[in-house]
Parts: C-alpha cells; sequence; structure tokens
C-alpha cells in the first residue's frame, strides 16, 4: 500500500517469452532461503540486471539499499489472495 495514497501498488513484468504480464519469480536455487530468491529475481526480471552484476556491487550499490529497504518487511505485509492459479503452460508435457 502507497502510504501517500493508501492504494495498493504491484511490481509487474512483461514476459519475454509470450508477451504476458505477470508477477516477476523464479527457481529457488539449491541451498538458496527463499527471501534471498525473491530478491534476486526481482533484481533480475523488475530491474533487469543480471545475477553477476548485482553480485559484484552487492554491498555498496545502491540498488541493494533499495531492495533492502522494499523488502525489509516489518510484519506490514497483507495477504491478498492464497491458492492455486492455473498457467496453462503447467501441463503433463511442460516436465
Amino acid at each position: 500500500m502507497s502510504p501517500a495514497s493508501g492504494r495498493l501498488q504491484v511490481a509487474a513484468i512483461v514476459r519475454s517469452d509470450n508477451g504476458v504480464i505477470a508477477l516477476p519469480g523464479g527457481m529457488v536455487d539449491a541451498g538458496e532461503i527463499v527471501s534471498a530468491t525473491v530478491r534476486r529475481e526481482f533484481a533480475e526480471e523488475v530491474l533487469n540486471l543480471p545475477s553477476e552484476a548485482r553480485a559484484a556491487r552487492a554491498q555498496r550499490s545502491e540498488v541493494t539499499r533499495l531492495l533492502d529497504q522494499l523488502f525489509a518487511g516489518g510484519g506490514g505485509g497483507k495477504v491478498v489472495y492464497r491458492g492455486y492459479v492455473d498457467d496453462p503452460r503447467n501441463t503433463d508435457n511442460a516436465w
């Protein structure tokens, strides 16, 4: 929610493979914690930062500071939907 307007704000991307508007996301790498995946995928998909470039300047960049602020949490989040979301790409043939 925007503190100024009280309106819900969402970060979305346009998928390069099919042009569909989607929420950023991806797979959790082996040994990675989910919160790290969220930050990495957000940086890669929303900010278009390759993971190597982001990692090289992770401790000192303005981007990292802003991501820290964005994902600080503090328990202020609100679940707006919890459940299954169908995706036509999820078929037996996709696996």
